[in-house]
Parts: structure tokens; sequence; C-alpha cells
């Protein structure tokens, strides 16, 4: 079975866990891990450079700052997970197209 390559676009609770102290909550990558026989993380994005350096540290991938561009070039993925404020998603859809 081929894994397929999962990019996460937003690094705080949902997207990576950060500053999440429940253990009940999943996030996109806990989940990705669960099913890690079929997907792969492949990289962090995040306008925080903090946050998208914390991620790629936590998950050991690459991180690319709030370059969706350079991520979706160089990695491409088969699935993105958007994970950021409702206001941000739509130009994140518009570069996945």
């Amino acid at each position: 079975m081929s894994r397929h390559r999962a990019l996460i676009i937003g690094c705080g609770r949902m997207g990576a866990g950060r500053d999440h102290v429940s253990r009940w909550v999943y996030t996109h990558p806990a989940a990705y891990r669960v099913l890690a026989d079929r997907v792969e993380i492949v990289g962090m994005v995040d306008r925080v450079l903090a946050r998208a350096e914390w991620a790629a540290g936590q998950w050991n991938v690459p991180y690319y700052g709030d370059n969706v561009a350079a991520a979706l070039e160089e990695l491409r993925p088969d699935i993105v997970s958007i994970c950021t404020p409702p206001s941000d998603r739509f130009e994140i859809i518009k570069a996945c197209d």
C-alpha cells in the first residue's frame, strides 16, 4: 500500500498540538501518526516562524515559514491540512489548486 504525503499549514493547536495540554484532543499530525502506514507528514507551514520551527522539530519534517507556494512546489503533497483561522483559508485553497 502506498503512503500519501501530507502537508500541514497552520502549526497552532489543531495543526501541530502547540500549547495544547489535553491528551484527548486529536491534532492533524497525531491523527496522521495513527495512520502512519498510509500517511506521511512531509512538511509544516506557519506564518509565525517559531511555530513552524517547533512543529517541524516535533514531527521531524522541514518547515517553510509562511511560504505555502514553496512547500507545495517542493513537497508535492497528496493531502493538505489547512489548520488556519477561517479568514486565511481562501488564499491557501487557491494556492493548492
